[in-house]
């Protein structure tokens, strides 16, 4: 039984332990244990910081994509409000060229009624020198009567 004493514990797989070898093994497994105790709450706390900037990403992404919406919906509006802008500048445009072509075709009308008093005017000076020219000659034909009458007279008498 002395001898036992003296001989070191004999560990599990045949190390020897020595008494105050045992404490400081108890006391490395606790830490040890301890240790494990802090690296498993740390992975738990990773995991669940992993999980919360998973779940950030994902608002990220959904209020990107909302803005994105936004920024569609916006384009689409202005782009709708151009193609309106562009149909009132082409009606704007039509209206224009048609009120240009009644006014030139009024003012056609005009040049050829104005042309046509003209031409009338021309042919009304023209009856009325014909007339004059007519007048004149029955005249100098009647003059020409009574001189020749006048002149029968004369010899007659």
């Amino acid at each position: 039984a002395l001898v036992q004493q003296q001989t070191p514990l004999l560990a599990k797989g045949g190390v020897a332990i020595s008494p105050t070898d045992d404490n400081r093994l108890q006391i490395l497994q606790e830490n040890a244990k301890a240790a494990q105790a802090k690296l498993d709450a740390l992975k738990s706390q990773q995991q669940t910081a992993q999980e919360e900037a998973k779940k950030q990403e994902a608002k990220a992404e959904e209020a990107r994509i909302k803005e994105r919406e936004k920024e569609e919906a916006k384009l689409a509006a202005e782009a709708k409000a151009e193609e309106a802008r562009i149909k009132a500048e082409e009606k704007k445009e039509e209206a224009r060229l048609a009120a240009e072509a009644k006014a030139e075709e009024a003012r056609i009308k005009a040049e050829e009624k104005k042309e046509e008093a003209k031409r009338a005017a021309e042919e009304a000076r023209i009856k009325a020198e014909e007339k004059k020219e007519e007048a004149r000659l029955a005249a100098e034909a009647k003059a020409e009567e009574a001189r020749v009458k006048a002149e029968e007279k004369d010899r007659k008498s």
